[in-house]
């Protein structure tokens, strides 16, 4: 039986007062010809020991590591990889207090990291009945043997200027939103290395796909320490934590490594929107712009190294991506794999909200009997009737998933509804369901008088100006918002 969210908040009560403290006490790196391993050090006294790993290369893509990880940045880079890490292993307890050994932290340092832990576990905290808490759900605590050497390792750090040759370092997932940006990066196919965390089929594939061959990509491989999944099992608090987060700090080593100048993400403004209104809760924070611009800020303050982290997709909404994603070459369409659940197995698993989102938003520009190949029947599967209404606002919580905005699937609804009654096709029950309660709010009964184009003229020329993209790559990206607004039928 599932334990209810106020029986979780005693829980989490409970375990603060048992497990007072977590430590970050530091890492080791060991070093072979091929490959250096990071293993940080976490500690819950008395309850575990946990030594995550992430393994970096140290040639690939034609490059040669560049920059010393043994160095004030590199460390300073390393001390923060190691403070997004932490988190994972914290919301087991959700000790009260945090103490970090391993490195320097100003009282600037302790709230950026704090607001990344707080707004990156918005969901986690909504989940477990934990009330919002912006202060006291953590102390967060910088105890050093020797704090003047640290701070002045850590100045040392924001004062360097590494080797940058150049390039850029692009992080794929394998979905469609990484598919749009190898597309439009292109032009730029000489200056691009693939960036992949414990990679897929989906990423390799895409990638190669995209002309990048296994050898032309940069992966790193990240462990969960198993007492973590141990403690998981026993019923310990989990939940979902800011993964992009540490891809960017992962990347972000990466391109200190290797002399990379550019972080291009696959990053959407649907991204910026929340889960539920009027609350701190988005499953996608650290895909939003709000970190992103304070990613930047912090990297800035304490690596001054010029990596310039940027979202390509910033632009655009996920309607628009889709209507690019269907325009790509038609090999992508096999490979790509948007489902988190059936990821590491190479399939959709046809029973997650992301599969039904991305069937939905892909409907009006692939052809039906293709997306059902590919992704399965799912407009006509009555168990997801509820997650639907979840995507298209009827109901008002947006699942917990890397999804669009209510209104851009609203409109991919009502788009392919109109394309069936124009073609003399039948609606899918999903369809037929939306019709029936938008013809109950609407008070229109004739289909076509329900339907009406929406705003899908006003969706598809949306173009989002919050964005960090630098000038050089912006003629690719205007070429996208053009032919994302032609043509609408």
């Amino acid at each position: 039986m599932p334990i209810e969210p106020n029986q979780r908040y005693d829980q989490y009560i409970e375990l603060r007062e048992r497990w007072p403290a977590f430590h970050f006490h530091g890492w080791t790196l060991t070093d072979n010809a091929a490959e250096t391993c990071v293993t940080y050090q976490f500690e819950i006294p008395g309850l575990a020991v946990f030594e995550p790993t992430l393994t970096f290369p140290d040639k690939v893509a034609g490059r040669s590591s560049i920059n010393m990880f043994d160095s004030p940045l590199g460390r300073r880079i390393l001390f923060s990889l190691g403070m997004v890490e932490l988190v994972s292993y914290w919301k087991a307890t959700c000790s009260p207090t945090v103490l970090v050994h391993a490195g320097w932290l100003d009282e600037t340092d302790i709230f950026w990291w704090k607001t990344l832990y707080r707004l990156g576990l918005g969901e986690f905290f909504y989940r477990n009945g934990i009330p919002p808490d912006p202060n006291g759900f953590m102390e967060l605590r910088c105890e050093l043997p020797n704090p003047a050497a640290a701070h002045a390792d850590a100045l040392a750090a924001s004062a360097a200027s590494p080797y940058l040759p150049g390039g850029n370092l692009v992080p794929v997932g394998g979905g469609k939103d990484s598919v749009v940006t190898l597309e439009l990066l292109a032009e730029h196919r000489e200056n691009n290395v693939p960036f992949l965390i414990n990679p897929t089929p989906a990423g390799l594939n895409t990638a190669a796909v995209a002309g990048y061959a296994s050898e032309q990509t940069i992966s790193v491989r990240r462990t969960i320490h198993p007492r973590l999944l141990e403690l998981n099992r026993m019923g310990f608090l989990n939940g979902h934590t800011p993964f992009s987060a540490i891809v960017a700090f992962s990347a972000y080593l990466t391109a200190f490594r290797f002399g990379f100048a550019r972080i291009v993400l696959s990053n959407e403004a649907s991204a910026n929107e929340g889960n539920l209104e009027g609350l701190d809760v988005n499953h996608q924070y650290s895909k939003s712009y709000a970190f992103e611009h304070s990613f930047m800020e912090y990297a800035r303050r304490n690596f001054g190294s010029g990596i310039h982290y940027f979202s390509l997709l910033r632009p655009f909404n996920e309607l628009q991506i889709a209507r690019r994603f269907a325009a790509a070459p038609v090999s992508y369409r096999e490979v790509f794999r948007s489902c988190n659940a059936g990821s590491r197995e190479n399939r959709w698993c046809g029973q997650c909200p992301k599969c039904l989102f991305v069937r939905l938003i892909l409907a009006p520009f692939l052809p039906a009997e293709e997306l059902d190949r590919l992704i399965g029947p799912l407009l006509d599967d009555p168990t997801r009737i509820s997650d639907f209404d979840g995507l298209t606002g009827l109901t008002p919580i947006k699942p917990f998933e890397c999804v669009g905005e209510a209104e851009e699937v609203r409109c991919a609804v009502e788009w392919t509804i109109l394309h069936n009654i124009l073609e003399g096709r039948s609606q899918p029950l999903l369809l037929r369901h939306y019709a029936e309660r938008m013809r109950a709010l609407r008070g229109a009964k004739p289909v076509e008088s329900a339907f009406p184009p929406s705003d899908i003229e006003g969706i598809m020329e949306r173009f989002n100006e919050e964005h960090a993209i630098p000038e050089a790559f912006m003629e690719p990206v205007l070429r996208m918002r053009e032919y994302v607004a032609s043509d609408i039928e």
